[in-house]
C-alpha cells in the first residue's frame, strides 16, 4: 500500500469547504499532486449515477471487506470507508433524473440535483474519518473510486493488519451481542470507543456504527440495511434531532447482531463464522 504523504494529509485535514481560500494555492497543488485533493467538478445527475454504477461494478466485495479489516487493524478510518458506499450501492436503482410535481429541483429517487458542483476535496476529507457524508451518488461513486484505486499489497504486514482487524471486529461483535435490550447507538458507541485496541475517536466510533447499519449488521426487522433494500434520501429517522445514519438510528440491543448479514460480508473469514456458530439463536 502506498504510503500517505504527511504534509499532503495535513493540508487535507485542515481544508475547509466553507473557507477554501484558507488553503493556499501552493498547498492545494501539493496535496493534489499526492492524490489527496482535487479540482471542483461539475457533472449532471445522469453522469454521476452512471459513474457510481460503473465504480460499483468495478468493485470486488472481497477487497472491500479486506480493506475494512486492514483499516481496523491499522486504526486507519479511511480504509474502512468504501464498505459503506458498497453497501448502499448494492440495491441502488439505475435511473435517469426523475422529478415530481411537488419538487422539480431534486431527483425523486436519489435526491440529487439535475446538475451539481462536486467538491471532491471535501468528500475526501470526510472519507478520511470513515464518514459516509450523505448517500448522494456522487459520494458513493467517489468513495468506491478511491477504494478501487488503492492497491493493498499482500505483504506480511498487511496480512497481520487484516488478522488484527478481524480480532478487533470480533471484540466489537461480542460487545454488541452482550448489549442489554435497551442499548442504543448513542450509548453503544461510547463502549466501543473504550475498547483499548481500537484507538478510535468519538466520531470514528459513531461512523463505524453507521457503517454497520448500512451493511445490515445493525438493523431492525422494519428498518433494514441497504444490502436488503435501497432506501432513498427521504429515509425516516427516530427523532428530529437524531444525526445517526439509517437504519442504525432505529437499532436497539434487543435487535442484536444480524447473522445473515455476517454471512453476506464475512463468509470467507472462519474466525467470524466460528464466533457466529457459538452464539445463541
Amino acid at each position: 500500500m502506498k504510503s500517505i504523504d504527511s504534509r499532503a494529509l495535513k493540508i487535507l485535514i485542515a481544508y475547509s469547504p466553507i473557507y477554501p481560500e484558507e488553503t493556499s494555492q501552493e498547498d492545494f497543488a501539493y496535496a493534489k499532486k499526492h492524490g489527496l485533493m482535487f479540482d471542483l467538478r461539475r457533472m449532471s445527475h445522469d453522469a454521476i449515477v452512471a459513474w457510481a454504477i460503473d465504480e460499483f461494478a468495478a468493485s470486488r466485495k472481497s477487497e472491500i471487506v479486506r480493506s475494512f479489516f486492514i483499516g481496523l487493524g491499522l486504526n486507519e478510518a479511511y480504509l474502512r470507508s468504501a464498505i459503506s458506499a458498497y453497501a448502499v450501492m448494492t440495491n441502488f436503482p439505475q435511473h435517469k433524473y426523475t422529478t415530481t410535481e411537488q419538487n422539480s429541483d431534486f431527483c425523486a429517487i436519489c435526491g440529487m440535483m439535475r446538475d451539481k458542483n462536486i467538491n471532491l476535496s471535501f468528500l475526501n476529507k470526510c472519507r478520511w474519518t470513515g464518514s459516509l457524508v450523505g448517500r448522494d451518488p456522487s459520494v458513493l461513486a467517489f468513495y468506491l473510486q478511491q477504494g478501487n484505486k488503492m492497491s493493498i499489497d499482500k505483504t506480511k504486514l498487511m496480512a497481520n493488519a487484516e488478522k488484527n482487524g478481524v480480532y478487533k471486529f470480533i471484540q466489537i461483535l461480542e460487545l454488541i451481542a452482550s448489549s442489554l435490550g435497551d442499548e442504543k447507538p448513542s450509548t453503544l458507541y461510547k463502549k466501543i470507543k473504550k475498547i483499548p485496541s481500537l484507538k478510535m475517536s468519538t466520531n470514528e466510533a459513531r461512523y463505524l456504527l453507521d457503517a454497520l447499519g448500512y451493511c445490515g449488521i445493525l438493523q431492525t426487522s422494519k428498518h433494514v440495511g441497504f444490502i436488503y433494500k435501497y432506501t432513498g434520501h427521504l429515509s425516516p429517522s427516530k427523532s428530529r434531532s437524531s444525526d445517526w445514519g439509517y437504519p442504525v438510528d432505529f437499532w436497539t440491543g434487543m435487535d442484536g447482531v444480524n447473522f445473515d448479514a455476517l454471512d453476506y460480508w464475512f463468509s470467507d473469514y472462519p474466525e467470524i463464522m466460528n464466533w457466529k456458530s457459538i452464539q445463541p439463536t
